[in-house]
Formats: C-alpha cells, structure tokens, sequence
C-alpha cells in the first residue's frame, strides 16, 4: 500500500493507492502545528489500513513554495570568494554581496591564500547589518572546498550565532552564479524546512510509522526523509512537482497538457508532452535566478484559494499575502475561495458566512455580491491566463518542447488546460476560453497531489569527479576524496560512478541495479602541460531514474 500526503497551506490530502488503483482519499485542514495535521491525517489512514501494512509513505509540501512566492525566506548575506576572472561586482545576486580576497583555479588548487583581516572586516559588516544566514561561496569550491571551510570556521569562532552555507556542500556543478543562488536558497529556506522535517519525524515516530518515508523533490523524483535535509533547495517545488505528476497519470498517456493546479497560496503552473512532464532544461528558476537543482518547468503564480479580495478603484483585485482561511471556512476575509463559493458552491462550505464577509469587510450590498464575485473569478482567470501565455514563450525555448515539435509535426501548442485542486473547475473553464484552449478536470482533482506523491519512485543523485593529473577522484555530495594511480577513462568514470550510486541508495534500503540509474550529466576536460595533454578531469552525474505507478 503506497500513501501520497500533500501538505497544502489550506489543507492536508491524503491518497491511497493499491496496485495501480486509488482505495481512497480525503482531506484534512492544515494547522500551524504540522505535527498536530501529519497525526491526524495518519489517524485516518490508519483507519482505513493499519500503519504495519504500510509500504511506502511518500510527503509533498507547498510550504517552500509559498514562502518563495511571498519572498517570505529568510534574509541572506552572500558572502563570494570570486578570484580572478570576471569582475564580480557584475554577478546579479538576489542579496547583498560580500567580497572576500582568495581563490581556486579550476583544478582546485589554491593560486591566493585567504585574507583573515578581510575576513574579519566583511564579517563584521555582515553581521553588524543585522543578517543571520550566509551563504559562502568559492568560485571553483566544488573542485576544492577548503578556502569555503577555512572562512566559514574563522567566521563562527567570531560570530557563533551565524548560521553558514557553504557552496561546494550544496552544488559541486559549474558555473558560478547558478552555484551562488542555489546556496543562497538553501540558505534562506533551510530553517523553516528543518522545522517542518522536525515536525514531521516526531509525528512519524509517535505514530509508529515503520515504512520508508520519502519526500518529493521538484524533478518529480522521491528521496530518502533522511537524505532530505540538508536539501531544502531540491524540494521548493515539491508541491507543484507533485501535481504535475497527478495530472499526469489522470489523463491520457499521449495527451499533451498545460496544468493548472490550483492552490491555497499558488497556482502552480506546469506542462506534459505526450504524457511526460515537461524538464527546466536550465534548471529550477526562482524569482527570475537560474539555479543547479534538477527541476520539472513549473511556475508558481502567487494566487490562490486563499488570497485576500480587496478593493482599488471601485474594482476587484486580489492580494499576495494570506490574511487567513477564506470566511467560508471561518476565516474573517473574504477570499477568492469565498468568490468561487457564491458563484459555484464548494461542497462542504456555508455561502452565507462567503456572502456575509463580502457586506461586512468590503461593504458590497447584499444586491451586488453575486456580481461583484464573478468580476473577483474573471480578475483572477485573466491573471492566470496572463502567466500562462508568459510560460508559453518560456516552454517554447526548451529543447525538449522543440524536439516534441518536430516528433509530432505540431506547429501549435497544446490546447488542453487540466485544472486540479479545489477551485479548479470554475477557474479552469474561464481561464481555457481566454485562451482558446480545452478545459479538462480529471477525476480525484481535489487530491492531485497526494497521488502525485503515491505514484512517485525514488530518485538520488551522485556527482562525480576525478582529475586523471592529481590522482584524486571524490563525491560532491559527501565531500568523500580519495587518490588513485589507475588509468580511468569516461566510459569507466560512469560505471565507477553508477556503481557508487547503487551503494549509496542501499544506505537508504533502496536496492537497485545500474539499470535503474540515468546518466544525467558526463563532462571531460582535456588538461595540458606544455603542448602536450597529461591528462584529463572527468565530471559524471548520475541518478536514480525518476518514474510513476500508473493508474488504471
């Protein structure tokens, strides 16, 4: 028995599935407390089938979204180690930027020793600044992180209170600026994401739950609740990962889709070729900065059930930051669940107490409420079919969207909208005919996300690298180094660095054959010494191939 658990900010959906069929499904509200919504949403399941007949439990969370799209992260001094090169002052970063004298060439050797009194002056204006978080980063630090750990340990002898992220920990990859945001993500959503990890073991642990716990990452790939935390970065999306993987398995396997998941916070914007969810080729991209994480292309429109309705101009508009749930619920603000609810009743809702917080908090008369909610549902449609028709031009540059162009001799985009989450009926029928597009809600709409996350499979990533010349070969992700004296070619790098992935999985009692991993990435530097080449560096990253339990 698989469980898919979705943690929303509104609520909590649960799926059962069992031999590619959905036994059952509910929702729950979401609390403050995670721990308090994660018990009770176990206590229902266990009702359902006993926490020992348990096979795998699978976890997605709009949490990270919703700070990300509400900028609600905490705030992140980027403190760089550039060396020579590029001037750095013209890296676009998305927080204050500190400059510290050293550097690394490409081979990770050290060609400028660290300044210690520059240390100690950048660090003292950092934190004199009233910033908390750090991220550090060494251009060349995946190649050799010890000027990384040298700074970071002179800075926590000064200023124990900081809490620092170091690049080479979080991304062994090159190119520089990608490195710098992805540690700077981490940095910044890395507390309210060991918080809620915390939340969520306790409640694990009082439940008895005994089966592995994955948690969904944003290439719709699973990893180990173990291996999670210290990569917060690789599940921002989590939650829009998860429904593009519902929607995928609720519709046709050769149907091509734009999704529309509408959440309390977000409406999570993604796409499916022929039934295969469209990848970032560039990668995650958050807030307009390209980062390294592996990720589906989705984007997050900070609009949802629950954004707040308000007033400007005599017209309706909605606002990014939740003032609570929608009145329909309890809340005291009108909604645009509260609109939806007037205009098309949301099972399980009161449309009087919806109708009663538009007269009292807006001061709609009784006569115009019904007009003013279908303005509040048109308003938030032709924002949606505005990031849509952004996202057009976005999916249009991915090489896969061009090579499924080419495949189906399709010069159009696809004209089917699948709409999923709560609201999504209402919004997805005006939204498709703004667009001149095809309206679809699947069935187990309301829950999409949970089975997204029930018919995942797991997914770990190793980075390799070896230097043929320094005789070193290591693991980026563990900062594991070794030497070798042996002659070691591309094809021979992969195997060794398969093989080491299918070890690795078995540390989360994950048992694989090599057949099972993909080859992500393979890079191979000529390294020359006069006019001669000596040898070679070799980059290799593999991972546990991501894929999906059907339903039928």
């Amino acid at each position: 028995m698989n469980i898919g658990i979705d943690v929303g900010g509104t609520f909590t959906d649960t799926v059962l599935v069992h031999q590619g069929k959905v036994i059952t499904s509910f929702k729950t509200a979401t609390t403050a407390n995670i721990m308090t919504c994660i018990n009770e949403t176990i206590r229902q399941v266990s009702r359902e089938v006993p926490v020992k007949q348990w096979d795998r439990l699978v976890i997605s969370t709009t949490m990270l979204t919703n700070i990300v799209a509400q900028s609600l992260f905490d705030q992140v001094a980027i403190l760089i180690i550039p060396g020579p090169g590029i001037n750095p002052h013209t890296i676009k970063l998305p927080g204050p930027t500190f400059f510290l004298k050293g550097a690394i060439n490409f081979r990770g050797q050290e060609i400028e020793t660290l300044d210690e009194k520059d240390l100690a002056v950048q660090g003292k204006e950092i934190y004199q600044t009233g910033y908390r978080h750090v991220a550090l980063v060494g251009k060349f630090s995946g190649r050799n992180g010890r000027q990384e750990i040298q700074a970071a340990e002179l800075m926590r002898k000064s200023f124990p209170d900081l809490t620092l992220t170091l690049g080479h920990q979080i991304s062994g990859q090159l190119n520089f600026p990608r490195r710098c945001v992805t540690t700077w993500l981490t940095a910044a959503t890395q507390r309210p994401y060991r918080l809620f990890l915390t939340q969520l073991e306790n409640a694990l642990q009082q439940a008895q739950v005994s089966c592995p716990v994955f948690i969904m990452k944003a290439d719709g790939g699973v990893i180990p609740l173990q291996a999670a935390a210290n990569q917060p970065a690789a599940t921002v999306f989590s939650g829009p990962a998860a429904s593009t993987l519902g929607a995928c398995v609720l519709t046709p396997p050769e149907q091509s889709s734009v999704i529309m998941d509408v959440g309390g916070t977000t409406t999570d914007l993604a796409m499916t070729l022929s039934g295969i969810p469209l990848m970032a080729s560039k990668g995650l991209r958050v807030n307009g900065f390209l980062t390294h994480v592996r990720s589906l292309s989705v984007k997050p429109v900070p609009l949802g059930g629950d954004s707040p309705v308000e007033i400007s101009h005599n017209l309706p508009l909605l606002g990014t930051q939740r003032k609570g749930k929608a009145a329909c619920f309890g809340g005291d603000h009108p909604t645009l669940t509260d609109a939806v609810n007037i205009v098309h009743h949301v099972p399980g809702t009161h449309i009087a107490l919806s109708r009663a917080a538009f007269e009292r908090v807006l001061g709609i008369e009784p006569d115009q409420v019904l007009l003013f909610s279908q303005e509040v549902i048109s308003y938030a449609c032709h924002k949606i079919a505005g990031a849509i028709g952004e996202m057009i031009q976005e999916w249009q540059d991915e090489p896969a969207y061009q090579v499924w162009q080419v495949v189906q001799k399709a010069v159009s985009f696809p004209r089917n909208l699948v709409g999923i989450g709560g609201a999504a009926p209402i919004l997805t029928q005006q939204t498709a005919k703004l667009l001149n597009m095809e309206p679809s809600i699947p069935p187990f709409y309301q829950v999409a996300n949970a089975l997204g996350c029930a018919v995942a499979k797991p997914s770990l990533t190793l980075n390799l690298h070896i230097d043929t010349v320094a005789h070193h070969i290591m693991v980026l992700e563990e900062g594991w180094q070794e030497e070798f004296h042996e002659e070691i070619s591309e094809k021979k790098a992969v195997k060794i660095a398969k093989e080491m992935l299918v070890a690795r999985a078995k540390k989360y009692f994950l048992h694989l054959s090599e057949s099972d991993i993909e080859l992500v990435n393979c890079e191979t530097f000529s390294v020359l010494q006069g006019y001669y080449r000596s040898g070679y560096i070799i980059n290799v990253e593999v991972q546990i191939r991501p894929d999906l339990t059907r339903i039928h």
